[in-house]
């Protein structure tokens, strides 16, 4: 597997530039988390690392461009878990999660489709949900089931935006496992926004800082969390005593 290059990435809504001129390289066997405040232009990134909306610049794995892959060999490279899905269609859990295994579904790989879904929805602990209609799920459990729909889909680079907001503490704990282990045993590369940030400085291998669109910062949370950081980005005080950051809701000047 090869790694994710951005280079000058730019996009463009209703004539205001939402991301500018973005560099990045994202390497195989990181966890990497973006921060920054609401509106920064986060989520925008990831939609653009996914080709959901248009851009200009280059996203490339290894050699070639996303733009230049047809649908079902970018869908074998990248899945994404976007934030607040509402699902739209009247399909129970086992179905729902089938979906993301079409880049698959010829007669070669039908069986390792099955095997994939079956694996996933063990570790997500959706046995007993498989004939449920995914209408009826809580916020909670339907979070598992996108969790569930991302793995099967058995992408190199997998995309989350905000995936925990739902789940428990039981859940938060075994995904964010999950997702570490992941990284080591197959060398995937995960990208993730995230607004925890004291989560943020004990669980990435590196973190993106946007600011109005723009890079402000990355590197190790060592480097990019710093008290300076988070009240120029969030206005907010803060001091950041031995891995932990007591915020002191104050705004900053």
């Amino acid at each position: 597997m090869d790694k994710m290059k951005v280079h000058n990435l730019n996009v463009i809504y209703n004539k205001n530039k939402i991301l500018k001129d973005i560099n990045l390289d994202f390497e195989v066997g990181n966890i990497y988390g973006i921060i920054g405040a609401n509106g920064s232009g986060k989520s925008t990134l990831l939609n653009a690392l996914t080709q959901l909306i248009n851009y200009t610049g280059d996203i490339k794995i290894g050699d070639i461009d996303i733009k230049n892959m047809n649908s079902k060999t970018r869908a074998r490279k990248i899945s994404y878990m976007r934030q607040n899905i509402t699902p739209r269609f009247n399909l129970n859990v086992e179905e729902y999660i089938s979906a993301s295994r079409y880049p698959y579904n010829d007669k070669e790989n039908l069986i390792s489709s099955k095997s994939s879904m079956i694996k996933y929805m063990e570790i997500c602990e959706l046995n007993g949900f498989k004939d449920k209609n995914i209408l009826n799920l809580s916020g909670g459990e339907l979070q598992r089931v996108n969790y569930c729909k991302v793995l099967s889909q058995g992408a190199d680079i997998i995309l989350i935006d905000e995936g925990f907001s739902n789940l428990d503490i039981y859940f938060q704990i075994k995904f964010k496992k999950y997702l570490k282990d992941v990284i080591r045993k197959d060398n995937k590369i995960i990208i993730m926004v995230i607004h925890d940030i004291n989560f943020a400085l004990n669980y990435f291998d590196e973190l993106i800082v946007i600011k109005n669109g723009m890079l402000y910062d990355k590197g190790s949370t060592v480097k990019v969390i710093t008290s300076e950081m988070i009240r120029d980005v969030f206005n907010v005080e803060s001091n950041i005593v031995e891995n932990y950051i007591d915020f002191s809701f104050e705004e900053g000047e």
